[in-house]
């Protein structure tokens, strides 16, 4: 299959001067070149000159009015037959082609000179390179600015944001310093008015205690004093010539009883005490 013309790489026109016996550019025989296809810029022989591809071309003689015809000549050989240059372009398969390839495989086709699809090539070519600079060139710096644009604005709303983010977070840290300074005082209060108490009744207590124990001294005194016979004598007797005659230490209960008709310290003592050290609990 011949190649397409955006595959094959640029071709030139090289101009050569007029000489009898040339190569024909249609079938590519060393042959007699006696006409010039100004549709195809192409030289060609007597028989090329007559096919059908050449049909509706414009075909003067070689030498017409004495002119020196330039030689269309590809730089790139046709790639089925690398022995022959490309000499036209098929619109119908829409590739270059040969002359062998003309007569073997698009006879039939409809058929453009290269230079023509070239010049049309071209043609758009400008037109896009023309919108490029002209459109596409200025739309993407007027994007490129636009992005710019965005991304300062994007960086500066963010550097706002941290900033604002900072300042709420000192504020916040301010905040709780504060209540933290709050809390601890009012629990250092708090602890401070129990403190005191508490020192108050360990105070009440500690002058309580001698009394407490004092009277459970006394209170044992009593008890094994009564277990014997002899006290209770004293008691009853005193100040006796009894025979007993009591210890020095027991002459002051002797008296106390004596005195106090023989009484004994009821539970009422015991619970007032107890109610006392209870209130402070």
């Amino acid at each position: 299959m011949a190649e397409k013309l955006d595959d094959l790489p640029s071709f030139e026109v090289a101009p050569i001067l007029h000489q009898t016996h040339v190569e024909c550019d249609g079938c590519e025989d060393d042959v007699t070149v006696e006409w010039y296809c100004v549709t195809c810029k192409a030289n060609l022989c007597d028989i090329c000159k007559r096919a059908k591809v050449h049909r509706h071309h414009t075909i003067k003689a070689w030498q017409d009015d004495g002119a020196v015809h330039a030689r269309q000549e590809a730089t790139s050989p046709c790639k089925i037959h690398q022995d022959h240059i490309y000499v036209t372009y098929c619109k119908t398969c829409e590739t270059l082609c040969c002359g062998i390839c003309v007569s073997e495989t698009h006879s039939e086709h409809k058929f453009e000179t290269i230079h023509t699809i070239s010049e049309e090539k071209k043609r758009k070519l400008g037109e896009y390179l023309k919108e490029l600079k002209s459109e596409l060139l200025p739309l993407s710096r007027r994007t490129k600015e636009g992005l710019e644009m965005y991304f300062e604005t994007g960086r500066s709303t963010s550097r706002r944001n941290k900033e604002k983010i900072a300042k709420k977070i000192s504020e916040l840290h301010t905040q709780l310093d504060a209540m933290k300074i709050k809390l601890t005082k009012a629990e250092e209060d708090k602890f401070m008015s129990f403190s005191e108490d508490i020192q108050y009744k360990l105070a009440r207590i500690d002058a309580h205690i001698p009394f407490v124990e004092a009277e459970i001294k006394r209170t044992e005194t009593q008890i094994n004093t009564f277990s014997r016979i002899e006290f209770i004598q004293h008691v009853l007797t005193y100040p006796s010539t009894s025979e007993f005659v009591p210890p020095n230490d027991e002459e002051p209960l002797i008296q106390d009883f004596k005195e106090t008709g023989f009484r004994i310290p009821d539970s009422d003592v015991a619970v007032g005490i107890w109610y006392y050290f209870s209130d402070m609990i």
